[in-house]
């Protein structure tokens, strides 16, 4: 979405002057009509049922943390034998540790544990199943050696 990228240089400090004439002009609209709402000013309005970008972006997070647990803790897994290992450490760490480490600032010491707790904090459900778990691994026909962000 050209919008949000455009939005997140100028609130990163990293705008072009094309960018800021273009948040003028967002800008601008808005204040001409204001009853249409930011959204539609920065034409960042969805679709009737289309998932809202910032939903979005938390599960694209999400996903790509399922993916470091994969290559950083059961590197010589396959995607179904680590999606088992994922769904089992999750189900630990949510019922022994988590409502304590949920209050603190910093991810918890363990690996394991501090992947699981910046995927669960991002207030995307994690998910439950083995199924669903192998298809984020196999969704972009990653290997556990894959770059992940």
């Amino acid at each position: 979405m050209e919008a949000l990228t455009r939005l997140k240089r100028v609130v990163s400090g990293e705008a072009t002057a094309d960018d800021l004439g273009w948040l003028s002009a967002r800008l601008g609209a808005y204040l001409t009509n204001p009853e249409r709402g930011m959204e539609h000013a920065f034409r960042l309005n969805r679709s009737a049922g289309e998932i809202p970008w910032w939903r979005l972006e938390r599960r694209q997070r999400r996903d790509a943390l399922i993916l470091r647990l994969w290559r950083e803790r059961f590197p010589t897994s396959t995607a179904w034998v680590a999606a088992e290992q994922i769904l089992a450490a999750q189900q630990r760490y949510a019922t022994s540790t988590w409502q304590h480490d949920l209050s603190l600032a910093e991810p918890p010491d363990d690996p394991t544990a501090a992947l699981l707790w910046e995927a669960m904090r991002l207030e995307e459900k994690f998910p439950t199943s083995h199924r669903r778990i192998f298809e984020i691994l196999n969704i972009s026909k990653a290997t556990p050696s894959t770059e992940i962000k």
